[in-house]
């Protein structure tokens, strides 16, 4: 197997665990139908708790192609997400929320790293 070979698997790993991570995301968003509030309180609350996997798969698509810009595009949402939750306070939240985007990141960084051309 080649380094090319090589760094599209790593590409595709970053690509399926960001995609998978966005939907585990997604799912807390349809905790706002629950309760008493009007059709358009629950539609828009719906849409404010899925901000962030709307984030994720902008940044997915502008980085589809180019794993350096998901390498750090995915680590600056890293520390954004840290930063702006507070998933510092506590070790699990931090391993829920922020792990996985230093993690596919790492796997973009990776990717970009194998698949530059030597001498580059």
């Amino acid at each position: 197997m080649n380094r090319a070979d090589t760094a599209m698997r790593f590409v595709w790993a970053a690509r399926i665990l960001a995609i998978v991570f966005a939907i585990f995301l997604l799912l807390f968003s349809f905790d706002v139908f629950e309760g008493s509030a009007s059709v358009w309180e629950k539609l828009l609350g719906f849409a404010m708790h899925s901000l962030p996997t709307v984030a994720i798969a902008l940044l997915l698509a502008i980085s589809w192609n180019r794993p350096d810009y998901g390498a750090v595009s995915f680590f600056l949402l890293a520390v954004l997400f840290t930063l702006y939750f507070g998933t510092y306070d506590s070790p699990e939240t931090f391993l829920i929320l922020s792990v996985p985007f230093v993690l596919i990141g790492a796997l973009f960084l990776v990717a970009y790293l194998l698949g530059r051309k030597r001498g580059a």
